[in-house]
């Protein structure tokens, strides 16, 4: 659970133990993506395809489904995927970025559990 509320985790693939193997290049939406194999400490594996050209994550498969990102934008140096389509359990629940706010000053009472 830790690994799944990770914020960026593929920047920290080693600090959590990640394991990963590149297994090939596949298509995904007419354009080649490297797939590859993540293996958590736990052993769970998934597999991400990241974009030749641009290095952008364009799908993701683990165990609960498929994810695919699409229409990145870039925000203060920064590329987000503007949609996420998510297939789960024949059920499709699709994400649109509406706006992001970096360093946004937040009170601290926005985390007080009580």
């Amino acid at each position: 659970m830790k690994l799944q509320a990770t914020l960026n985790i593929e920047l920290d693939y080693a600090k959590y133990g990640i394991k990963f193997n590149l297994l090939g290049i596949e298509e995904i939406d007419a354009n080649d993506a490297y797939k590859v194999e993540f293996i958590t400490p736990d052993g769970s594996k998934s597999v991400d395809y990241f974009d030749v050209k641009s290095g952008l994550k364009v799908r993701s498969v683990d165990e609960s489904g498929v994810s695919n990102f699409t229409e990145y934008q870039q925000i203060k140096k920064i590329k987000y995927p503007g949609k996420i389509s998510q297939d789960m359990q024949g059920q499709t629940i699709k994400f649109e970025l509406k706006s992001v706010d970096v360093n946004k000053k937040l009170d601290d009472k926005l985390f007080i559990i009580e």
